[in-house]
């Protein structure tokens, strides 16, 4: 039985020790934590002491786990602690997290595609500026929506395995994301360096059916 199969078995506990599943259990979630670790920590070696921690607790208290939930999520809960408390500790909010370019909001003089070798020096300079708006918009969102949007977008978890994590319903992660997408998309309007897209970096193909669409409108009248 692999790590995934064992993670989403009610019964993977009676199969495998602790000395036995933690190993897979740091090969297979070890990568996504040091990058959920990175969003809200101030430098590398935090980040890896962060990590360390949580796989610590997770040792310490592997007997406490009921398996009512995956061991991942019971793991990312653990992580999500750790970063709030973390976030306690310290004065002020991070800003080294990470570009989320899909959250960039999508529009006729916005650039939110990554320059190739050849571009400009005054597109890359707009392109860091455009990253450090995103950087900056994720670091002053609250809690209540930030540790939601990176679980998610970042971490890549399911809403559910998200409610879990924080202990709120899924109705409720559904609503914060969309909130914290709102609050990205007001801040990032306003921040995010503008220029207007050349006519050629518009899909062919996105073209021609739109312009299909119009014709199948205008012949059924």
């Amino acid at each position: 039985m692999d790590l995934q199969e064992t993670m989403e078995d009610p019964g993977w506990d009676s199969e495998g020790s602790r000395d036995e599943v933690l190993p897979k259990l740091v090969e297979a979630e070890g990568p996504r934590l040091h990058a959920l670790a990175k969003r809200f920590c101030h430098n590398p070696e935090d980040a890896e002491d962060l990590v360390q921690e949580v796989f610590l607790s997770a040792y310490r208290g592997w007997d406490n786990f009921r398996g009512d939930s995956k061991v991942s999520t019971w793991l990312y809960t653990i992580a999500a602690r750790a970063c709030m408390k973390m976030k306690r500790k310290r004065v002020g909010e991070p800003t080294n997290l990470a570009s989320l370019d899909e959250l960039l909001p999508k529009g006729e003089t916005r650039m939110a595609t990554v320059p190739g070798p050849d571009e400009d020096p005054l597109t890359e300079q707009m392109r860091a500026e455009g990253r450090a708006a995103v950087q900056q918009a994720i670091a002053d969102l609250p809690e209540a929506f930030r540790m939601p949007i990176v679980l998610r977008e970042i971490v890549g978890l399911n809403l559910a395995d998200i409610g879990g994590i924080l202990g709120i319903p899924e109705a409720t992660v559904k609503t914060r994301l969309h909130r914290a997408r709102l609050r990205l998309r007001q801040a990032l309007e306003t921040n995010l360096p503008v220029r207007e897209v050349p006519a050629y970096e518009l899909d062919k193909t996105i073209c021609l059916d739109l312009l299909q669409a119009k014709q199948d409108s205008l012949d059924a009248g």
